[in-house]
């Protein structure tokens, strides 16, 4: 569904710009979304002159194409990264635009790779991501925690807080619901609210008060440094004291769970924690959303279903840290192993073990000599270790 949504948008955003590419990035590009999760695109090889006026353009064409309704769409020229906003037509996912945002491309791969290096994150996530929607605190624009703030504090949360191996081993098949509990505790009891998180350069904590993010009045709200930038992607989170107190209240209950056990039968462990009530609601607003995209199947029905992350024009971009590089952007679907790198399908390669003194441009000097003109995307992103 969302890939055909994509795909639909793009031959939209060719049209106005034959140049053009459309990038997916956020939870969709990383594969950390919900059914009802928005969808965000980096709109990249535009007029950069016409400024804001392509919000305008786009915003029409996509009504024109009938993707969005002229109710349903929103321009939001006023924010610090101007973007179109709209709801799609059919299966009423959020659709987020914007233009030249290569950070948000950036993250992708910072997050990705995370994910790689550190298999649990992506469980415990759903399950805090899950928590804060039926707790109604997962949306930025009313107060709550974003999703990349939510990957990021867990990625903290690993490096600076990580199990020890024996510890791992003794909790043998535990090892998650731990590690929860270590989380809930970490972030509402232990944490020094003074300090703003970097997940950059194997992670390390610095106080609020040098970058003038520290808020006298509302010490205790959370700051977190954009990896692909050095802004604090949590000032707008003016509800993190509620986040917390929940984190504390839910912490609590899973360890009294554990060490007392429950007052009455409960289907799980989790249970404590997410609430059938809200699930059931969700559920039902996910099978009302399928059925809203079955009625407009034959609208979508020549675009690919397979989701692709990345654009297909060349351009190159290095990063910093070590450790990856990509020929041609990964596909967010499981690639099929016996497609060979000259087909026109999407891969990605990983390099391991890079010397610690290459920089991006010295990488690509290497790289070059042998592979020049066959990848449209390079990053080389923090090497954890």
């Amino acid at each position: 569904m969302r890939a055909k949504i994509i795909g639909r948008i793009t031959e939209v955003v060719v049209g106005l710009w034959p140049e053009a590419r459309v990038l997916v990035c956020g939870s969709v590009a990383t594969g950390l979304y919900l059914f009802d999760s928005d969808i965000d695109l980096v709109v990249l090889g535009t007029d950069m002159t016409l400024g804001p006026v392509r919000l305008e353009m786009l915003k029409e064409a996509l009504v024109q194409d009938e993707i969005t309704t002229d109710d349903e769409v929103q321009v939001r020229g006023a924010s610090r990264i101007p973007l179109l906003q709209f709801v799609e037509a059919y299966s009423r996912l959020t659709v987020d635009i914007c233009f030249d945002v290569l950070g948000a491309v950036e993250n992708v791969s910072f997050v990705r790779q995370s994910l790689y290096a550190i298999p649990e994150l992506k469980a415990l996530y759903f399950v805090l991501k899950t928590f804060l929607k039926q707790s109604n605190l997962n949306q930025v624009f009313s107060g709550g925690l974003s999703s990349h703030a939510l990957i990021l504090m867990l990625i903290s949360f690993e490096q600076l807080r990580p199990m020890a191996a024996s510890d791992a081993a003794t909790l043998s098949g535990m090892v998650l619901g731990a590690r929860l509990t270590q989380f809930l505790q970490y972030y509402s009891l232990d944490f020094d609210y003074t300090q703003a998180i970097s997940v950059l350069q194997g992670g390390y904590l610095f106080p609020k008060s040098i970058r003038r993010w520290l808020d006298p009045s509302r010490p205790e709200l959370i700051s977190i440094e954009d990896p692909s930038a050095s802004n604090d992607i949590c000032r707008q989170s003016y509800k993190y004291p509620m986040v917390r107190s929940y984190f504390a209240e839910v912490g609590q209950t899973l360890l009294k769970f554990v060490y007392e056990g429950a007052s009455e039968p409960v289907p799980s462990l989790l249970s404590t924690m997410i609430f059938p009530g809200p699930y059931a609601v969700f559920h039902k607003q996910r099978l009302e959303s399928v059925a809203g995209w079955a009625a407009g199947r034959k609208s979508y029905a020549k675009y690919s279903a397979q989701l692709h992350v990345g654009g297909g024009r060349r351009g190159v971009r290095g990063g910093r840290g070590a450790v990856r590089a990509s020929a041609r952007p990964r596909a967010a679907e499981q690639p099929d192993p016996d497609l060979s790198l000259d087909s026109a399908d999407i891969h990605t390669v990983m390099m391991r073990n890079i010397p610690n003194k290459h920089s991006a441009a010295s990488l690509l000097e290497v790289i070059n000599k042998s592979f020049k003109g066959t990848y449209d995307f390079f990053y080389l992103p923090i090497d954890f270790k």
